[in-house]
């Protein structure tokens, strides 16, 4: 199905738009997304991102998320979400960009990188694999 993740730094970058802009007071936006994807591609740019064989990508539904919840937290946190890869989830960004003209999307791919990049240099990769130890069940 197709979705549109938003990346942190845009939807932070709209929202100073729009609280310096007096014109967006009292509407609904929607900040600058790029074009949708879809919830296995954008997995698979994690995993290639990452230098991983996208290829363990499974998908899993609600009934499933919710009956893993019960013994797994990770589980349990993304079938409150799951929803939105079960049927169309699109932001359509176009009201933002007619009114303000600014804030073109950072590409998935980009994103991704940048966000992994953020990761590394924070927490390493030891402590990746520590807090993955910690969070997926092992047996």
């Amino acid at each position: 199905m197709p979705l549109t993740p938003t990346f942190i730094e845009d939807f932070a970058r709209g929202l100073i738009v729009l609280g310096e802009r007096e014109e967006a007071l009292g509407e609904a936006w929607h900040v600058p997304t790029a074009e949708p994807t879809t919830g296995r591609r954008f997995v698979r740019t994690i995993f290639e991102e990452c230098g991983k064989d996208a290829k363990e990508v499974v998908a899993v539904g609600s009934r499933v998320a919710k009956a893993l919840g019960h013994f797994w937290p990770l589980a349990r946190e993304a079938a409150e979400i799951v929803y939105q890869f079960e049927m169309p989830f699109v932001v359509d960004s176009g009201k933002y960009a007619r009114a303000f003209g600014e804030g073109e999307a950072t590409p998935y791919r980009d994103g991704v990188g940048r966000m992994i990049d953020w990761y590394r240099r924070n927490f390493g990769t030891g402590t990746a694999r520590k807090a993955t130890a910690r969070t997926i069940p092992q047996g």
